[in-house]
């Protein structure tokens, strides 16, 4: 994960919706469109599931911890 992954799901925990993928999804298309927004959401979101799942938390836990 790149700093500017970091800084996008750093976004989506300070202004979290409904869900964390909503969150992250908003943050990812307030700077980027298209496929390389999307692309980049799929690759935080993969990470995060992975990290979330090796630790066996949430995936809002995962999300704070590998954002800062």
């Amino acid at each position: 994960m790149d700093a500017k992954d970091r800084e996008y799901l750093e976004k989506a925990v300070k202004n979290y919706h409904k869900t964390l993928e909503e969150s992250l999804s908003k943050a990812i298309r307030a700077d980027e469109d298209g496929k390389e927004g999307y692309m980049r959401y799929l690759r935080i979101i993969g990470e995060v599931r992975e990290y979330a799942y090796e630790r066996k938390i949430t995936i809002e836990e995962a999300a704070k911890e590998l954002s800062g």
